[in-house]
């Protein structure tokens, strides 16, 4: 998995883009990713890397290089398209992806993501209780 870094951190920026606040990218998001799919079953990581196969592979057909090497709105292009197929495979793939970029922003930083606490100064949450 750790070949796919670079393919989870291009991923998770397209997901959450730094917009005037962190965004995946200054979080680690993409370490998050990584741990997480190392955890997961044989069969439950090879469905998700057969997504990130599938981005690549449409990246390549629409621009003639890897999502990585894409720029930005490229990548978001591609997601576009991707979520515009009407299998629920594919549409599987995309909300699990949402769901763990999201995760991995607004985790404990112990996790791999939220670096800093990036995540949770973006939504105004404050770890420790008022007071202390």
């Amino acid at each position: 998995m750790n070949g796919r870094l670079g393919l989870l951190a291009a991923l998770s920026e397209t997901i959450l883009p730094a917009d005037g606040t962190p965004g995946a990218a200054e979080a680690n998001v993409a370490e998050y990713l990584r741990r997480v799919l190392e955890g997961m079953s044989a069969a439950e990581r090879a469905k998700f890397e057969s997504g990130l196969d599938l981005i690549d592979a449409m990246a390549v057909q629409s621009y003639g290089r890897s999502f990585v090497d894409c720029a930005s709105a490229e990548r978001s292009e591609v997601l576009r398209e991707l979520y515009r197929v009407p299998h629920r495979v594919t549409r599987s793939f995309l909300s699990t992806a949402v769901g763990l970029v999201l995760e991995g922003f607004l985790c404990r930083p112990s996790h791999g993501g939220n670096r800093g606490g990036v995540g949770w100064l973006a939504i105004g949450y404050s770890p420790e209780p008022p007071g202390q």
